[in-house]
């Protein structure tokens, strides 16, 4: 039942894909483009020729790439004018080498966190180590005045930083040394609600909204334990899925999509996928496998693909263990899971277009191994091509002239 190839075939001639594929390597922005052939490269804006770019967002259609570079500059580029505009930001946008931002789907609002900078209505830090505003800023009109949203306060053990979007852009999360914090962005005057108080014997992260903005998911970790948590802001109690036990480490994924939570467990004796559905009484387990044929299930990295199945890796059982090998699979719900492609080895993730097409795989060390296209049965090894490549993303497509590498 293998879908692609047992063996790929070197990509040495940019094979065309099912979307353009976006990536940093050696301080430049590069883009795989859709139809293959060449890669295309950003131009470096005219007043920061020698800087490098060290994060960059682009818009769900490809027209805008919003990038931050070594200098602590971020610019926003116009696939369709072809110009760089200068965002102006406050504070230190650069934390640690990197900055905090995300963009609303529309590519017109940017979120980010402005370090060293405090609101208006503040004027205590306290014992943080770290700290910052969040800031909103209306990039059709860069030089308005900036919405502050709150504070962010870190310590050495719970840093801010992480900051997630709901699918529509309508609201925010994130977790500082005070606990949970989530708003609305529809309001003028937004402000940020401490929707759970700090556990200090739970460490949450990962933090995904649902699909419908309705329910937020946590990994949840404890020194003796880790699971998933659910909430529906702003001020639904924490609810725990009831997944199996195990020894640490345990080894957690998730992903939504519109019928629940999708969950990856991985432990030393065998894992199990699980489809969670949140509700005021609780979590339902509406889905679970924890078998392969009959043999042990070392999943990870879920991903729901537009058809309904679900994508995952499965780690195998040994070189020479007569179980599936290790590589990526598909699961329906109703049969037993089958192989997409063989992958190397146990551990890493896979990186998906919107149409679930194409697919980028990383080793557990974050390089690039295997590109694959479902709908055209081609599997390459991209060691080479895209050797030092790193901070990938897909997009849906704004092809410019190519610029050969």
């Amino acid at each position: 039942g293998l879908e692609l190839p047992a063996t790929p075939e070197a990509a040495t001639d940019w094979p065309a894909l099912s979307a353009d594929l976006y990536f940093l390597r050696e301080g430049r922005l590069w883009q795989w483009l859709a139809e293959g052939g060449s890669l295309a490269a950003l131009p470096m804006v005219e007043s920061a020729p020698d800087e490098q770019i060290v994060a960059y967002r682009v818009t769900g259609n490809g027209q805008y790439i919003v990038y931050a570079t070594s200098g602590g500059s971020l610019y926003r580029f116009d696939h369709a004018t072809w110009q760089h505009t200068l965002i102006p930001t406050s504070g230190h946008l650069l934390h640690e080498g990197q900055p905090t931002f995300t963009l609303t789907p529309d590519g017109q609002t940017l979120i980010y966190l402005a370090w060293d900078v405090m609101p208006a209505d503040h004027d205590i830090v306290g014992d943080a180590d770290t700290f910052a505003t969040l800031l909103a800023l209306d990039l059709t009109a860069p030089r308005a005045l900036q919405r502050t949203l709150g504070l962010c306060l870190g310590s050495a053990d719970r840093q801010c930083g992480t900051l997630a979007l709901s699918p529509d852009g309508q609201k925010l999360a994130f977790v500082d040394r005070r606990g949970l914090w989530t708003t609305s962005l529809l309001s003028p005057t937004t402000s940020l609600t401490l929707t759970a108080p700090i556990d200090p014997a739970r460490h949450r992260n990962a933090l995904q909204w649902s699909p419908d903005g309705q329910w937020l998911a946590a990994l949840t970790q404890t020194p003796l334990s880790e699971t998933v948590s659910l909430i529906a802001p702003p001020h639904g109690p924490w609810l725990d899925a009831p997944l199996l036990p195990g020894d640490l480490p345990h080894s957690l994924s998730i992903a939504w999509d519109r019928q629940g939570l999708w969950v990856t467990q991985d432990r030393s004796e065998g894992g199990c996928i699980y489809r969670l559905t949140p509700g005021a009484d609780g979590v339902t387990v509406a889905a679970q496998l924890c078998q392969i044929n009959g043999w042990p299930l070392h999943p990870g990295d879920p991903h729901p693909l537009p058809d309904g199945q679900l994508a995952f890796l499965h780690g195998g059982c040994g070189t020479t263990c007569p179980g599936p090998a290790a590589g990526l699979y598909l699961w329906d719900q109703t049969n037993a899971p089958h192989p997409i492609a063989l992958l190397p080895g146990p551990g890493g993730s896979v990186l998906w277009p919107d149409d679930g097409n194409s697919f980028l795989y990383l080793n557990a060390m974050r390089q690039p191994v295997r590109l694959g296209r479902r709908d055209s049965g081609q599997l390459w090894d991209v060691r080479t091509s895209l050797s030092q490549a790193h901070t990938f993303q897909w997009s849906a497509g704004h092809s410019p002239a190519p610029v050969a590498p």
